[in-house]
Formats: structure tokens, C-alpha cells, sequence
């Protein structure tokens, strides 16, 4: 999968800043909101496909879309767009907690417990709005 995906009429694609698993991201724009900078996920259309995928789909997007909690990137969008399926999300800058892992290590440092235990406080208290997001 290239920067030419096509089809994404809601989301202007502008680079791409990851490959994963389950697809490529990319840095994008939502057209729907005055341009507003975000992350597009597009599904590998190798996995995006059955009926149980499709049940999955359109049961958990409505509910990532609806979930809000300061700790946790916000979702836009999940589902269909044109022939592809996407996860649009706000897009976060910064450095990822590997790149702090993997800095810590090179330094033959662990992280401070301090730091380890308010970033694990604050995964707990997203997690545990999600689970009371309807």
C-alpha cells in the first residue's frame, strides 16, 4: 500500500508515518474538520474482509468514535470509506513510550518507578472510562 490510496474522499493523505501489522499509517487532514491534522490507519484489506470482521467493525467504531477521556487519543472515524477500512484518529506529536524504553536501555538505565507508575495511572484511568463508555 502507497501514498495513491484513493477513495478516501473525508481524509486528504499527506505522508506516510508507519507501517504495522494490520496496515499502513498516515498522516492526513479531515476535510469534515476545517483540516484538522490526524492519523489514518488503513485496515489491510487482507484482514478487512467476512462477515465477522464487518460484525466487529460495526459494533466497536460507533463506540471508539463515542469514547472521550484526556489520556487517549480521540477517534474520528472508523469504518468504510470508499473500498478501504480506516481508523482516523487525532494526531499525537511527541516521542512514543518505546522511544523512551528503547533511550532508557541504550543508557542501560531502567525508567524512574515514578514515571513508570503516572504513566501506568494514567492508562488505568482510560482504560477504565472505556469500559464505562456505552
Amino acid at each position: 500500500m502507497d501514498l495513491e490510496v484513493k477513495g478516501l474522499a473525508r481524509f486528504e493523505l499527506l505522508e506516510s508515518i508507519a507501517n504495522g501489522a494490520s496496515g499502513q499509517i498516515f498522516e492526513a487532514r479531515d476535510r469534515d474538520a476545517s483540516s484538522t491534522p490526524c492519523a489514518v490507519k488503513v485496515i489491510d484489506p487482507k484482514l478487512a474482509t467476512g462477515a465477522r470482521f464487518e460484525t466487529i467493525l460495526n459494533a466497536e467504531a460507533p463506540q471508539a468514535v463515542a469514547f472521550r477521556h484526556e489520556n487517549a487519543a480521540r477517534t474520528l472515524f472508523a469504518g468504510k470509506s470508499g473500498d478501504f477500512t480506516i481508523i482516523a484518529t487525532e494526531l499525537l506529536r511527541g516521542h512514543s513510550l518505546d522511544e523512551w524504553i528503547q533511550r532508557s536501555a541504550a543508557m542501560a538505565r531502567p525508567l524512574p518507578w515514578e514515571l513508570v507508575t503516572y504513566i501506568g495511572l494514567q492508562v488505568v484511568r482510560a482504560v477504565r472510562q472505556g469500559h464505562h463508555t456505552p
